[in-house]
C-alpha cells in the first residue's frame, strides 16, 4: 500500500559541520599545562571569564551574549 509507505525514507539529514578539535594541552610533570599558564598570565579581571571559557567551550561572541557585553572588533 503505497499510501501507508513512510515519507522519513525521502528525507536527507543535514551534513554535520566541522567543528573545533583542539584543547588546552594537559601538563606533563613538573611543566604547568596550556590551561595553568593561561589563568597564571591572564589578569584577575578575567581569570572568571577564561575559567567560564574553558569549562563551557563557548567562544567569545557566545559569552558576549551571555554577560551582555558589547564586542569591540
Amino acid at each position: 500500500m503505497k499510501s501507508l509507505a513512510t515519507p522519513v525514507k525521502r528525507v536527507k539529514r543535514p551534513k554535520l559541520a566541522g567543528g573545533r578539535t583542539r584543547r588546552l594541552m594537559k601538563s606533563k610533570g613538573d611543566e604547568d599545562g596550556e590551561e595553568e599558564r593561561l589563568l597564571a598570565a591572564c589578569s584577575d579581571k578575567f581569570r572568571a571569564v577564561i575559567q567560564f571559557a574553558i569549562v563551557t567551550a563557548m567562544r567569545k561572541a557566545e559569552i558576549a551574549l551571555v554577560l551582555e557585553v558589547p564586542l569591540k572588533d
